[in-house]
């Protein structure tokens, strides 16, 4: 299981960093929020299953991706061998 830390910034904003399951072996990375971000990000950790693009349309794919699961486009490659869909 991914483990999630959260840093507040200076400008009121979040840094959360994710990192994967330690069985990846793999570093993770962090994504910069802003404070209207981090909500829609503390709504969508607490759906409980839903799609987190329906509650963070704004971020782009490699950005959701690293706050669903630590991996960035170039760790995704280093588990998977090619890049998200």
């Amino acid at each position: 299981m991914s483990e999630r830390f959260e840093e507040k910034l200076p400008d009121g904003g979040v840094r959360v960093t994710v990192k994967p399951a330690p069985e990846l072996q793999v570093h993770g990375g962090s994504v910069d929020l802003t404070a209207e971000e981090y909500k829609a990000y503390r709504d969508w950790r607490n759906s409980h299953g839903g799609a987190i693009q329906t509650f963070l349309p704004q971020l782009d794919d490699v950005k959701r991706e690293l706050l669903l699961s630590g991996l960035t486009p170039e760790t995704w490659t280093e588990v998977f061998g090619g890049g998200p869909e």
